[in-house]
């Protein structure tokens, strides 16, 4: 209840390891209230937490998460460093557009991403207002990758859910390739994973487009 006041008032990113201080009471709340109770059901109760510990590892809920909750957070890494060592190996010499933290990744070899530091223009989001405010002699690539869990039948596809995001987060969905293809950006190598996916445009493609499933 702290946290949720808290963040109210502040603002901020809502992650559940902000909650990490109070599980230990939580914990020990819960032992104490399945000390109360017939043992059968003490039994049924810890083995549904458990399950339901194992199938949220795995599983990917209809609305928008943190990927650090799950292994879809294996997914992001994984996807990133394959792009991470494509863009290395071929674009060195050359702008770089992308969106935090992916852009310390590339700029920054200590993370383990790449081996040389790149040349990294940072975007506050994949917008298509964001990247069209980008001057085009900034940056010659641009690297999307998906920042928010939103599935095709999930809840962000619901119209009346995007028109309330909009109006008050000012929600706009990513940059589409079309988009791309109007600022002069043509895709050349992408890769999906766990129904993550990382895109990168080119202005002028180094190979023909292809899109490989990890």
């Amino acid at each position: 209840l702290a946290s949720i006041i808290l963040v109210s008032v502040l603002g901020g990113a809502e992650l559940e390891r902000y909650l990490l201080p109070v599980l230990p009471l939580f914990y020990i709340a819960v032992a104490l209230a399945l000390t109360a109770t017939p043992k059968w059901l003490s039994i049924t109760v810890i083995g549904t937490l458990l399950a339901g510990l194992i199938v949220s590892l795995f599983w990917n809920p209809p609305y928008p998460f943190p990927f650090e909750n799950n292994f879809a957070m294996v997914h992001f890494v994984r996807l990133q460093q394959t792009a991470a060592e494509f863009a290395e190996r071929n674009f060195a010499n050359r702008a770089i557009a992308t969106a935090w933290p992916y852009t310390s990744a590339l700029a920054n070899p200590d993370y383990g991403f790449v081996d040389h530091k790149l040349n990294v223009v940072e975007t506050n989001d994949f917008h298509p207002d964001s990247i069209q405010k980008l001057a085009p002699e900034r940056f010659d690539v641009l690297i999307v990758y998906t920042r928010t869990w939103a599935p095709a039948n999930g809840v962000i596809a619901i119209p009346e859910v995007r028109r309330f995001l909009a109006h008050f987060y000012e929600w706009q969905p990513d940059i589409s390739p079309g988009q791309c293809a109007d600022l002069g950006l043509h895709e050349a190598m992408s890769w999906r994973a766990g129904g993550q996916e990382i895109t990168i445009y080119v202005r002028q493609a180094v190979r023909a487009s292809q899109t490989v499933h990890l």
